[in-house]
């Protein structure tokens, strides 16, 4: 297990644990890190920018089902293989913060952004230009990028 450092988004204090399986619990939102070959799928957001897609889970899909539906409504990608990663806690641990699982997937298939969703554009991005297009770039991100990309420098991964 690594150690990942904590940081504050939003003013709300964020850290990130590793693990590969879920526990029974409430989850806010998903994140899915979606790699293709060599390139990581980035939506572009109204209002916020380039971002891996995310989400809220709504009652009563799975963290699982979010994560498929919230990176086809965001990129129009369709996920192969889907690999709960770890789980980030949003908010003070002691006042029911909210619990986001990281999910890493394959890309099976990138069809159309749907109609009628935020997403503007899609991007299949290096991971060394993550940091230059990432809408917010900060330690616990890279962090959490360098873990789902199986790196712990230079970015030589697998392709999908």
């Amino acid at each position: 297990m690594s150690s990942f450092p904590s940081t504050v988004w939003n003013g709300q204090p964020v850290s990130f644990k590793e693990c590969a399986q879920l526990q029974e619990e409430r989850f806010y939102a998903v994140v899915t890190i979606v790699v293709w070959r060599e390139l990581v799928l980035l939506a572009q957001i109204q209002g916020r920018g380039w971002s891996a897609p995310s989400g809220r889970v709504q009652p009563p899909e799975s963290p699982f089902d979010a994560a498929r539906r919230e990176t086809y409504e965001e990129t129009g990608g369709l996920l192969g293989e889907l690999r709960p990663l770890g789980c980030y806690t949003i908010g003070d641990p002691a006042d029911a913060p909210m619990l986001v699982p990281l999910f890493t997937a394959t890309l099976k298939r990138l069809d159309p952004i749907p109609d009628g969703f935020e997403s503007t554009a899609v991007a299949l991005v290096a991971p060394e230009e993550l940091p230059h297009t990432y809408y917010y770039w900060d330690p616990l991100l890279e962090s959490v990028f360098a873990l789902a990309l199986g790196r712990l420098s230079p970015i030589p991964f697998s392709t999908a």
